[in-house]
């Protein structure tokens, strides 16, 4: 069993596994790598929503929602934009900041849009998952 597997989310929110090799397509076009707990949630459960639908995460693929997936999200952005966004919640985005990638594992942050400021969510992804399976706030 895997560490997502332990999680407690409700599933039918959550879209099927994205193929390694579209993670692989999306990270070239973005030009950036992924920290790999993000890759192994994508190659699990690529995005959906989770905490009672109050967050998402981008998927790989196309979804019912076009603007909701990783190429979108991070689609015509300035270059000095700090973020890759990998998913949304109330008001604002979070992913994980463009200088620590690559990276095995890497913190989390939420982007406020008017100013850019960076709020630290999480230590890793992994770590975000597991608060948001508990429904915490973040």
């Amino acid at each position: 069993m895997s560490w997502i597997d332990a999680l407690t989310f409700d599933r039918p929110r959550l879209r099927p596994p994205a193929a390694l090799e579209a993670i692989h397509e999306v990270e070239q076009q973005l030009g950036c790598r992924f920290p790999k707990d993000f890759v192994e949630f994508l190659t699990v459960h690529d995005g959906g929503d989770v905490c009672a639908k109050k967050y998402a995460i981008y998927s790989v693929g196309e979804n019912h929602y076009p603007q909701n997936t990783l190429l979108a999200a991070n689609r015509d952005l300035p270059p000095e934009y700090p973020l890759v966004n990998a998913g949304f919640g109330p008001n604002e985005q979070f992913g994980f900041r463009k200088v620590d990638l690559p990276a095995a594992s890497c913190a989390v942050y939420r982007i406020f849009h008017e100013t850019w400021e960076l709020k630290h969510l999480a230590p890793s992804f992994r770590e975000l998952l597991t608060a948001l399976a508990r429904c915490e706030s973040i």
